[in-house]
């Protein structure tokens, strides 16, 4: 009975542009166009099975003025008994495209949930290229603490490979658990803030926790003063799974 969301979760492809971002982001706003990919669905089917319900929806991700869109995918969304969910999406590219910066679910929840909990690399952020100083294990945190206050700001607070996390408030907590590992991040900012904001001091008051939950978001590199970005750190797979479980607990704390 408790609505933790601010506005409705949605897919995401884009980040706030690092400094090394410098020079790759014109072709990713060019030619992937992953700043403004819009949802369109084209088919939704829901079936009541024996012990769970499914939501299945054939979809893609496009930009506004393009017919042909960037991203397909199938998408399978089951509710337990219990109030699980799960989620299977089957992604394809439809053209060869520059590689993506991110792809996964962005959530706004109500500011109130701050206390953070992982399995994957910190305690610092951590991203598929830049996890050396960081090491796995178990963390918490709060989402204050996960932003990296960046002179500029910009991406920032991923950690690379989760198994799982959790974010809690007062109203509930939301648990993660991935098929496989996934990144994530929960900050006090959206991704739009931060690329619209010139100075950490000037970033206003937040008034929601943002968690993105990534299948993979692409290296750091060092784009700004030396080489693009190593093709081994890019997220350009041509096809690939994303799958990730939601539990709920109303009580608080580790669900």
């Amino acid at each position: 009975g408790n609505n933790l969301f601010t506005q409705p979760m949605g897919w995401n492809t884009w980040r706030a542009p690092t400094d090394n971002d410098r020079f790759i982001q014109a072709k990713w706003r060019r030619e992937g166009q992953y700043h403004q990919l819009r949802p369109r669905v084209y088919e939704t089917e829901i079936q009541t099975l024996t012990d769970r319900l499914r939501i299945r929806s054939e979809l893609s991700l496009g930009a506004p003025h393009t017919r042909t869109p960037t991203i397909r995918a199938s998408v399978i969304w089951d509710i337990d008994r219990e109030g699980k969910l799960r989620l299977q999406a089957e992604v394809c590219h439809t053209k060869s495209i520059v590689f993506m910066p991110r792809f996964g679910l962005r959530l706004f929840l109500q500011s109130e949930m701050q206390e953070v909990a992982y399995f994957g690399y910190g305690p610092y952020e951590s991203y598929i290229d830049k996890h050396r100083a960081s090491y796995r294990g178990i963390f918490s945190s709060t989402v204050q603490q996960e932003y990296t206050p960046y002179i500029r700001p910009q991406e920032n607070g991923n950690h690379y490979a989760t198994a799982w996390m959790t974010l809690s408030g007062a109203a509930g907590t939301i648990r993660v658990t991935g098929h496989d590992t996934f990144d994530f991040s929960a900050l006090p900012y959206s991704q739009e803030t931060l690329e619209t904001t010139a100075h950490h001091h000037e970033l206003p008051l937040s008034d929601t926790t943002v968690l993105c939950l990534d299948y993979q978001q692409s290296g750091i590199g060092s784009g700004s003063c030396g080489p693009s970005l190593s093709e081994a750190y890019q997220l350009k797979e041509s096809a690939f799974t994303f799958s990730i479980q939601f539990d709920f607990n109303r009580s608080g704390g580790l669900a």
